[in-house]
């Protein structure tokens, strides 16, 4: 899909580069500002990993060239509603690009042996024979310890078996 965007970039600065008399450098750069408003868009809604945000940029700036080139008093209309509404946008796509890329490296917060290595809380007491509970992250789970371990004491999670945690009283210091 990338492709089409950028062979249609190409077509346009191809007809203006070969003086095609029916196109003036004004619909050129005004199908490139377009574009680059269409790409920005679909940047927010389609994964391209900032592809279509990097070929829109591209695309405003080339249009924004041609159209000073074309006119070398800037048109109202582009000074004061085009340039600052694609500024917004583009900053808008800049951090969702970011924000997507941070989530992405965050440590995982679900799945499979995630909460070993974690520090809780007891919340019911825990027997070697008995199970008791734990609080994590705000959640209860049922544990199990080789100690006796007291009420609001802190554990550490040695063990997860699917909803089976196995813990030991961390230190206390003194």
């Amino acid at each position: 899909m990338e492709f089409s965007f950028v062979s249609f970039k190409c077509s346009a600065v191809d007809i203006y580069s070969c003086n095609a008399y029916y196109l003036k450098m004004n619909d050129i750069s005004g199908l490139l500002i377009f574009s680059a408003f269409v790409l920005l868009f679909l940047e927010l809604f389609i994964t391209s990993n900032g592809v279509f945000a990097g070929i829109g940029i591209l695309s405003f700036l080339i249009g924004s060239f041609l159209l000073y080139y074309a006119a070398p008093v800037m048109p109202h209309m582009f000074l004061h509603v085009i340039l600052p509404a694609f500024t917004v946008l583009s900053v808008l796509v800049a951090v969702l690009i970011v924000l997507g890329y941070k989530s992405q490296k965050k440590k995982l917060k679900m799945g499979r042996y995630i909460l070993v290595g974690e520090i809780g809380v007891c919340r019911e007491p825990i027997k070697q024979d008995k199970a008791g509970q734990i609080e994590i992250n705000g959640e209860l789970w049922s544990a199990y310890s080789d100690f006796d371990i007291k009420v609001g004491e802190k554990v550490k999670i040695v063990k997860q078996d699917t909803l089976k945690l196995t813990v030991k009283p961390l230190k206390r210091s003194k």
